[in-house]
């Protein structure tokens, strides 16, 4: 742990991850929506479209996926960060900004079973993403997963079968 990240009393035994539960869901909605609209080419889509488009899209990620909540141990309502996975695929993470750069994100997704030290492959594409890419970490962007829940990841695993280990076409012999 950084000496930073123990000035600003952010050890693990001042947070819990735990799962997410009914009375996260607002929040983390709210949090997803504000943040990814910040981020191109989401920014340019009108307001009012992108929350009501990107919102059904969100709320259908949430329902389906794991939600991790990092959040207090003396009171487990303030939540600190949280991270939105499904099925190996990180649709989104978000740690309020004044703990950022602290690993908490890390320990969220940890907690979810995303390795930030291989391939990774994420629904939504932003400034921490964008950042591991340019620590050479390859990050497949595959939005559409956003769209059609486990029956996209299921074809996708189909796919990946029939690809070699450099993801192209497998030779097919007679």
């Amino acid at each position: 742990m950084s000496k930073a990240s123990e000035a600003m009393g952010l050890e693990r035994s001042n947070y819990v991850i735990r799962g997410g539960v009914g009375g996260d869901v607002g929040f983390v909605m709210q949090t997803w929506l504000r943040s990814a609209q910040k981020d191109f080419p989401l920014c340019l889509v009108p307001r009012d479209l992108f929350y009501a488009s990107h919102g059904k899209l969100v709320e259908g990620a949430v329902g389906r996926s794991v939600v991790l909540v990092a959040a207090s141990p003396e009171d487990a309502d303030l939540i600190m960060g949280w991270a939105c996975v499904e099925q190996g695929v990180l649709h989104f993470v978000y740690v309020k900004g004044s703990l950022r750069g602290f690993g908490l994100g890390r320990a969220l997704l940890d907690a979810g079973g995303i390795d930030t030290t291989k391939a990774m492959t994420v629904s939504h594409l932003n400034a921490w993403t964008r950042k591991l890419a340019a620590r050479g970490v390859r990050i497949e962007y595959d939005p559409y997963s956003l769209y059609e829940g486990q029956e996209r990841h299921a074809g996708r695993e189909a796919q990946s079968d029939r690809r070699g280990s450099e993801g192209a076409p497998r030779e097919q012999s007679d």
